[in-house]
């Protein structure tokens, strides 16, 4: 039987056209896909557990919200008052009752203490003091003045055109970024600018702080009472702004965007808008981290400060990409459309507040939550309105130029807050969008000495929307330099190529005809073999002497105090507070230079013709130095010798910070330091003590 059992396995290996394996193998090659599968079905796990727990997460975030709006709107609708809870840590053996300070508007205040008295004498204790606060007048004040400017206006349709009285300014409006939501932003602005908000004994305070508001065009504030946390939901859960958008004006708002929905089409919206002054900020958002500049609550109540609140319903592209069928031929039509739409409101906005008085904004990436419009998008509309103009415009003359921003320096200050993902791509569109301004600015008219030959297509495509090319016909160097003067066709030019083929007619690029090119030649291109025909030396100290000059000028006007006296002049201030004892003449003193190059050179010749005696330190001795240009073996011993410090070094890795500490400090007290390098090359911070304590 075993023979014959044996003879049947046989027969079946030789009828099977599967190999056979053997049980062991079987096993092990089950292995790792069992675990693969646990550890496959582990990480799914994780995936549930970390959703479930951030949708928990977002839950209570929700209901804590849904509560302090609905607590803020008992507020704001009602009586007017709320209590503030300050923690402070206080020593029980010295404790006095707390002094009142007057916030920055009307408030009934009502200070009582509680303090823990169980620790002994010498301890630290917790002392939670409760302030009431009264804004009732200042919501009144704010309903009051609330305006509503309609779609039609004529005086914001009109906005790229300047206003008959544009504000004043001296400064360039300031621009800074911060990745913060609006309400951190706002705050810090107001401590940090106290000269915003004007207060009086006679009257309710008010501000010249403005934000724009990311409106909701059904309802004041959106869905702020269920704890929805858009930009203006979380600026109406922590201010007056909802009892400011009841007012009557305010409710034309909402009826205007009712009425003219089916008109406008599905996102568009209106441009009609809401300015609402005086709004009370009165609580702390989670995301507003705490000022160093007051005492931390316990609550989330905060003492209260004003802002100017504009409301306005930006474009809703995710509702347009919606309902609208766009295909891939026709999405630029969207998108312009879009962009045209969303700039025509930006700057209507950006007039109201020039036109109310606002001396500082805080902005945002106005319509980039759930209304999904392109960051990049928002931040080039912005940069083209404040700062560089957008597009193009045709001159009397016939040349193209970038248009002036319609906003530029109307505002002292523009903060965009710009929380999240959100900030590095907003900032980096913002700050290209300025660069390719600032370039095409520069680059107005580009020649050529000699036609090109072969590439006149790729010369046109290149320069295409940055420079106006002109291709040079003067028959003679004298004709050419004509060309330059104001009034002449070659006049803004600030780029040369040249060929040789021009030699016949211009010549070779020598002093006589450097010197000659005015100031708006940047550069000159020489296409060729080797710098034969262009006098790189001329073209070098053309760029030196203007450097040289402005350093010369520095140096004057510090010695002489003309910079002071122009500012005290324009002020109306005739006897300025310098005394003409604390002026010097520039004959006789020392003069020392850091970095004897062409520029140091330059400026050595400069100052020795009144004269000043000229010290200089490099790494090296200058061959081409004069004999009365005296070299010292340190940097310490120049800065000990000297009255005036000019620096003139390369930034590179071991030439940071090299003007620092030590050697401010080495020269004397009284002296002046001129930097015309790189601002590196100076410790900031070392100078800024020096000049607190007059030491320079």
């Amino acid at each position: 039987m075993a023979r014959q059992a044996n003879r049947k396995l046989a027969a079946s290996k030789t009828r099977s056209s599967t190999p056979m394996r053997s049980v062991t193998a079987i096993k092990q090659s089950a292995g790792p896909s069992l675990e693969s599968k646990r550890r496959h079905l582990k990480q799914e796990h994780f995936k549930r557990e970390r959703r479930r727990l951030a949708f928990v997460v977002q839950k209570s975030r929700r209901e804590r919200w849904a509560q302090a709006a609905r607590e803020t709107q008992r507020i704001v609708l009602g009586d007017g008052k709320y209590v503030e809870e300050k923690l402070s840590s206080t020593s029980v053996s010295r404790i006095i009752p707390p002094t009142h300070v007057s916030p920055p508007v009307p408030c009934l205040d009502h200070a009582l203490s509680q303090m823990n008295l169980s620790h002994s004498p010498g301890q630290h204790a917790m002392t939670t003091t409760h302030v009431m606060h009264d804004i009732s007048s200042q919501i009144i004040l704010s309903k009051q003045g609330t305006t509503f400017f309609p779609h039609c206006l004529p005086s914001l349709a009109d906005w790229r055109n300047p206003t008959a009285v544009p504000p004043f300014r001296t400064k360039p409006t300031s621009i800074s970024f911060v990745a913060s939501p609006t309400l951190t932003a706002t705050r810090q602005l107001h401590e940090r600018r106290p000269d915003l908000t004007r207060s009086s004994p006679y009257t309710l305070s008010t501000t010249s702080i403005g934000v724009l508001s990311f409106a909701s065009p059904k309802r004041p504030g959106g869905g702020y009472l269920h704890g929805g946390n858009e930009q203006e939901e979380a600026l109406a859960r922590s201010s007056s702004l909802v009892a400011s958008l009841q007012a009557d004006p305010a409710k034309q708002f909402y009826i205007t965007h009712r009425k003219f929905l089916s008109v406008d089409g599905a996102g568009i919206y209106d441009h009609s808008m809401v300015y609402s002054p005086g709004v009370v900020t009165f609580r702390q958002d989670d995301s507003d981290d705490t000022s160093p500049l007051t005492t931390a609550p316990s609550n989330d109540f905060i003492p209260p400060y004003l802002i100017n609140v504009l409301s306005a319903v930006p474009v809703n592209a995710a509702a347009i990409r919606q309902n609208y069928s766009i295909t891939p031929s026709d999405a630029h039509i969207f998108e312009d459309g879009i962009r045209d739409k969303m700039r025509d409101r930006m700057a209507r906005a950006l007039r109201i507040f020039e036109a109310r008085g606002d001396r500082a904004l805080v902005l945002g990436v106005f319509g980039c939550g759930s209304n999904e419009n392109k960051v990049e998008m928002v931040a080039e509309i912005w940069a083209g309105l404040l700062m560089c103009g957008e597009g193009e415009e045709k001159r009397e003359d016939g040349k193209t130029t970038v248009p002036r921003a319609a906003f530029k320096d109307s505002f002292e200050e523009v903060v965009f807050a710009v929380p999240g993902k959100l900030f590095e791509p907003f900032k980096k569109a913002f700050e290209m969008k300025v660069f390719e301004a600032e370039y095409i600015a520069v680059l107005t008219l580009v020649y050529y000495l000699g036609s090109p030959r072969w590439t006149h297509e790729e010369v046109d495509q290149l320069f295409k929307n940055l420079a106006e090319v002109i291709v040079d016909d003067a028959p003679n160097r004298t004709e050419f330099l004509a060309r330059f003067e104001p009034g002449g066709p070659y006049e803004g030019t600030v780029g040369i190529y040249r060929r040789n083929i021009s030699a016949a007619r211009i010549g070779i690029y020598d002093a006589d005809l450097i010197e000659q090119f005015p100031s708006s030649v940047k550069w000159i291109a020489h296409n060729g073999a080797g710098y034969d025909l262009v006098d790189v030396r001329a073209c070098k100290a053309k760029v030196d002497d203007a450097t040289a000059t402005t350093a010369f000028y520095l140096v004057i006007s510090c010695m002489r105090h003309f910079s002071l006296a122009q500012r005290c002049l324009r002020a109306g201030e005739w006897k300025y507070p310098i005394s003409s004892g604390g002026a010097h003449n520039l004959t006789g003193h020392t003069i020392g230079i850091l970095g004897l190059g062409g520029i140091g050179l330059r400026l050595a010749y400069l100052v020795h013709a009144f004269p000043m005696r000229v010290l200089y330190y490099s790494r090296s001795r200058n061959p081409e130095a004069p004999e009365w240009c005296e070299y010292v073996d340190s940097m310490d011993e120049l800065c000990a010798q000297v009255d005036v410090l000019s620096v003139h070094v390369p930034l590179r890795s071991d030439t940071v910070n090299l003007v620092g500490e030590k050697q401010i400090r080495a020269m004397k007290r009284g002296s002046i330091l001129v930097n015309t390098a790189r601002g590196k090359v100076v410790d900031e911070e070392a100078l800024l003590r020096a000049l607190d304590d007059g030491h320079v």
